[in-house]
């Protein structure tokens, strides 16, 4: 059974409707991404799913129950989501950040108790950030500040993770630490994860399950090898793409593409 169901989604921005009657189901202990091009409502639907937008119509539904029918903290507990491009007050350690992804377990404003800690050490050690955790948090790399709000999301101890774009301005190397630590999450932690991604041979590599989007509704889903093909990116991309299968993976790539001859230009 599918652990997150959204059922005839409408959200829009004051009048402009950036997601109508989307229907879609996220497998569980599975990762997921979400591609499309720039504004077809990727970030939207993670945003809604994570409860950060209200939707004018539809239901998202977490092990059955609406996640509106749950209070913020419970529904914490179950899932963390990492925003795009987050910031953080001057001045915060690391330790102090990752420390905040404790908030659902804890009564008022109580002190971390011996489980807290454990969660916020293995956290930091999980995630290759130990090292760093007296440090500011705005003294580290991009690379490393991605890491950290990863730690704090794990600090939660969800079993469901979001995260938008959690690659982008990382060079090559550190987009490939970023998501080879959410491939081993997801085996040896049994996380779901759901991330949006704009590069498509890394989300065909790192991905169980892909969801393509255009204007606001599902063009297709399925694995990598029923979604990435030439006929699927022409319809969300609008380019022709040359795609094979590399040998190592098994999983399908793409080599090069170039605009449809009869694309139209905004």
């Amino acid at each position: 059974m599918a652990q997150l169901v959204v059922e005839d989604l409408l959200v829009n921005y004051d009048e402009k409707v950036i997601i109508n009657s989307l229907n879609v189901e996220i497998p569980k202990g599975k990762i997921t991404t979400i591609i499309g091009s720039n504004g077809c409502g990727k970030s939207t639907l993670l945003k809604t799913i994570s409860r950060i937008l209200k939707p004018k119509k539809g239901t998202v539904f977490l092990d059955g129950k609406s996640i509106h029918q749950q209070s913020t903290k419970e529904l914490a507990k179950q899932m963390a989501m990492m925003p795009q491009s987050p910031t953080v007050p001057q001045g915060l350690t690391v330790y102090e950040l990752v420390s905040y992804g404790r908030y659902p377990h804890q009564k008022g404003l109580g002190r971390l108790k011996e489980a807290d800690k454990k969660a916020i050490e293995w956290s930091l050690d999980v995630t290759g950030v130990k090292a760093f955790a007296n440090s500011e948090v705005d003294s580290l790399s991009g690379g490393q500040r991605q890491k950290v709000w990863i730690a704090m999301t794990l600090a939660q101890e969800t079993d469901i993770i979001l995260l938008d774009e959690p690659t982008t301005y990382l060079d090559m190397a550190h987009q490939l630490d970023i998501l080879k630590l959410l491939k081993k999450l997801n085996e040896q932690e049994n996380r779901t994860i759901v991330m949006v991604l704009h590069d498509l041979n890394h989300a065909a590599r790192f991905s169980d399950y892909l969801i393509t989007m255009n204007e606001g509704t599902i063009v297709k889903t399925g694995s990598p090898l029923e979604v990435m093909t030439t006929e699927t990116l022409k319809n969300v991309y609008n380019i022709e793409a040359s795609i094979m299968i590399e040998p190592k993976s098994g999983c399908p790539i793409c080599l090069t593409y170039d605009l449809c001859e009869n694309r139209e230009l905004a």
